[in-house]
């Protein structure tokens, strides 16, 4: 069953890192008990260990739960956009056989234009339906599919830290929205918007992208099994 992280305690006994943990529910130690870290790598300054549990996700491993995510969401998207355009372009095609010499018929153009009329607008319902859906998934559990099958989770900075506790409904839905904002708005408005936004963790000090950046969160390494007991949960 999920974990309720607003209600519990912030993590004070040992570590991620296998360390002696810190104020902030973070392990100082090494993750092999090899020594405290010198703090010149990523994720540092947000007390989070180097590498291993608790530290900040590669670029890849994020890009690959996005994949996951935008192949699951895809195959549902059209599973439902089919389903609700099936009657329409039935008739359609239909229409379409019974016009002479290949010409459309005036009914079968109106039809295609309401098909598309109707298209647009599912499609935008869709799209909310994908923001809303990701920003349960990361209020609710901290991660969506993608995130749990490559073992990442989303956690809030607090200045100079990274809180284990819960996202508020506020920036779940503050860091859904950034992305698909920024996908949108740099289709229509601002070219490679959406491209700058995936790639900005790539020289970030927090590995952070721009929807990170509105929602004041970061992603880390978070495999089941990895956490302290007071944060085991899983998907579902």
């Amino acid at each position: 069953m999920p974990y309720a992280r607003d209600t519990l305690p912030r993590y004070e006994g040992g570590g991620y890192g296998g360390g002696a943990g810190n104020a902030n529910g973070w392990g100082t130690g090494s993750p092999y008990g090899a020594g405290p870290y010198s703090g010149s790598y990523k994720g540092a300054r947000l007390g989070l260990p180097a590498y291993g549990p608790g530290s900040l996700a590669s670029q890849w491993r994020r890009l690959g739960a996005r994949i996951i995510d935008n192949i699951i969401f895809g195959v549902v998207g059209t599973v439902i956009f089919v389903a609700a355009e099936w009657s329409r372009l039935q008739h359609i095609f239909h229409l379409v056989q019974q016009s002479p010499n290949g010409q459309l018929s005036s009914a079968a153009t109106s039809a295609i234009l309401a098909l598309e009329g109707t298209s647009l607008l599912l499609i935008a319902l869709l799209l909310v339906l994908e923001i809303a859906w990701e920003a349960m998934a990361t209020w609710r559990w901290g991660r969506t599919p993608g995130k749990a099958l490559l073992g990442l989770r989303a956690l809030h900075v607090r200045g100079n830290y990274a809180d284990p506790a819960r996202l508020t409904p506020a920036q779940s839905w503050g860091r859904a929205a950034g992305y698909f904002g920024a996908i949108g708005i740099g289709g229509l408005v601002v070219p490679f918007l959406g491209l700058v936004d995936a790639i900005w963790c790539l020289w970030d000090k927090d590995r952070q992208c721009l929807h990170d950046k509105i929602a004041g969160t970061v992603v880390i390494n978070d495999w089941p099994g990895g956490r302290p007991p007071e944060q085991s949960h899983s998907w579902g």
